[in-house]
């Protein structure tokens, strides 16, 4: 299922949010919430990444995801006042609009195209999410690597996928060597090629094949 425009804000409507909000600009690695925190708002990243992820007691970071240019978190504080599940980070010099509660209710009442936009958003969030929980209990890491990086190229809208593969372990919770060695099985196979802090998918119709032969259930 093609899902890639729907993870990002149009860039019209990310311009004019930041009408409603304040444009933060942050370092790389500089906090930008934290696990627990529970003012509610909304966070719009309007340039460069935003690292998800948490620290254990052990001080050890796993990485959930990276977000990209109009993509939104926070959404849990604001329409369930829950606190933070993860802590965020920039990656990189970042600018992340942030809007207060009041400021995205103000906002979506004047923007309904936003409201929109959160709705279908938030349905391919967990759409994503049971789709990895089902894949983590049936599928083999290769197929689990495979399935992620074609789901990035939709997101990237680019079949080049900008991602280290020390990243790539921590969103899929293995080892550097155990993801290492499941992306060599793809470029094994020439379904992939490598370049430094990307892979380039150069094969995807087989590759869609290759997956589907392996999951054992029917595609979607």
């Amino acid at each position: 299922m093609e899902t890639g425009n729907l993870h990002f804000l149009p860039e019209t409507l990310l311009v004019q949010l930041k009408d409603y909000g304040s444009c933060l600009t942050y370092q790389d690695g500089e906090v930008i919430h934290a696990r627990g925190d529970n003012t509610p708002g909304l966070s719009v990243v309007y340039r460069g990444q935003v690292r998800i992820g948490n620290y254990g007691l052990d001080g050890q970071y796993c990485l959930t995801r990276i977000l990209e240019q109009g993509e939104t978190f926070g959404e849990f504080t604001v329409f369930a006042g829950l606190p933070r599940t993860h802590h965020a980070e920039a990656y990189g010099t970042t600018e992340v609009i942030q809007l207060t509660a009041q400021q995205y209710q103000k906002c979506s009442t004047q923007l309904p195209e936003l409201t929109s936009f959160m709705l279908s958003s938030l349905a391919v969030r967990l759409h994503t999410s049971l789709e990895i929980l089902d894949d983590m209990r049936r599928l083999s890491l290769p197929v689990r690597t495979a399935k992620l990086l074609l789901s990035e190229t939709e997101k990237q809208q680019s079949n080049i996928v900008r991602i280290r593969q020390s990243d790539l372990a921590d969103i899929l919770g293995v080892t550097l060597l155990s993801a290492h060695k499941a992306v060599g099985m793809q470029v094994k196979s020439g379904y992939i090629t490598q370049s430094y802090g990307s892979l380039n998918i150069i094969n995807r119709s087989e590759m869609l094949e290759w997956i589907s032969s392996h999951s054992n259930i029917r595609p979607i």
